[in-house]
């Protein structure tokens, strides 16, 4: 990974968790269930010039989208813009809190600060002692984790008071480049190296069972459950080394093969309190239903390639976005 592209994961990293409290009434909106998805459609187009990614806002309200010039907010309804931050924070390591309050980050990739973004004031700083790999937070803003370039280990720290909690480690690579952070679900924490992909159990630090892959992982997701993780790798298929989703059951490292394809996958997402997965591909998403097979739903944004893309917290909603900055949400129509 080059310098350039580790610090767009960076920022990237930085969006990852950003949450945005909202006094108002929420507008009531159907969830994606495997009883409905197939009747997804297109609620809104937009267009954002030259985006970086995106997230969803934690109350579903909002598309905060990380552009050259700082990060745009787009209505989810309407994707219409509702205002344009001007991030002055952008640094290689860093994280916003889920209360979108606090920044931690670091600018010499060992100390970490805690600020109030209200105020820009320092609330603490800590020292792992290391060059920081990763930082961020867990899903309740609880913990903040750190990972080491000088070791395989993660270590876990008070986001309110700086202290110590404990270290996970048992990770075992030959890579030296490897990536750790929260699932989303909070309880576990993802190990990731080339082709081998491990869960942690946040609280008891048991890690479990190696997934390993013929290839690279290029994208990974967990079921919220925690039972079922997707991953895009490359396999052996009747002789052929082509681009794979694979599905592992997390207790047993049972796999299936999903899909393959002679084009690379770009993405997975699953909706979440299902195990509806959505498959990126070039210019389609496919949602597949885990559980029954059934046909499966093919979303599609004209254009360009997409090149991201997320479900809604809420899980009533499906987010993407193509190389063009063009921008469309499906949902379920309440008629």
């Amino acid at each position: 990974m080059n310098k350039k592209t580790g610090r767009i994961f960076g920022f990237l990293a930085l969006l990852a968790l950003i949450a945005v409290s909202c006094q108002a009434p929420k507008p009531q909106s159907l969830r994606i269930t495997p009883e409905n998805f197939l009747e997804l459609d297109i609620s809104a187009e937009g267009s954002v010039n030259q985006p970086v990614g995106f997230i969803w806002a934690a109350d579903s309200r909002s598309l905060l989208v990380l552009t050259g010039g700082g990060i745009t907010h787009l209505n989810a309804q309407t994707l219409e813009e509702e205002k344009i931050s001007e991030f002055t924070y952008l640094v290689s390591t860093g994280q916003i809190s889920p209360d979108g309050k606090t920044l931690a980050f670091s600018e010499d990739d060992r100390s970490i600060s805690l600020q109030e973004l209200d105020t820009l004031k320092e609330k603490l700083s800590i020292s792992p002692g290391y060059f920081l790999n990763s930082i961020s937070f867990s899903p309740d803003g609880k913990t903040l984790l750190t990972s080491s370039y000088d070791d395989l280990k993660i270590d876990l720290w008070d986001a309110e008071s700086g202290k110590f909690i404990k270290s996970l480690t048992g990770f075992e690579t030959a890579a030296p480049v490897y990536s750790a952070r929260f699932a989303k679900n909070g309880r576990y924490v993802v190990w990731n190296s080339r082709g081998r992909i491990q869960l942690s159990d946040s609280e008891s630090g048991q890690i479990g069972m190696p997934f390993d892959h013929e290839d690279w992982v290029t994208s990974w997701a967990l079921s919220t459950d925690g039972k079922q993780l997707a991953t895009s790798s490359a396999s052996t298929v009747q002789g052929h080394f082509v681009p794979t989703i694979l599905i592992w059951d997390t207790s047993t490292g049972e796999t299936r093969m999903l899909m393959n394809s002679e084009e690379t996958y770009d993405g997975l997402a699953f909706c979440p309190e299902t195990h509806l997965v959505a498959v990126l591909e070039e210019k389609v998403i496919t949602i597949i239903d885990l559980d029954q097979f059934n046909k499966p739903a093919e979303l599609f944004l004209p254009g360009g390639p997409i090149t991201s893309m997320a479900f809604s917290p809420d899980g009533a909603a499906l987010a993407a976005f193509n190389v063009d900055g063009d921008f469309a949400v499906w949902r379920i129509s309440a008629d």
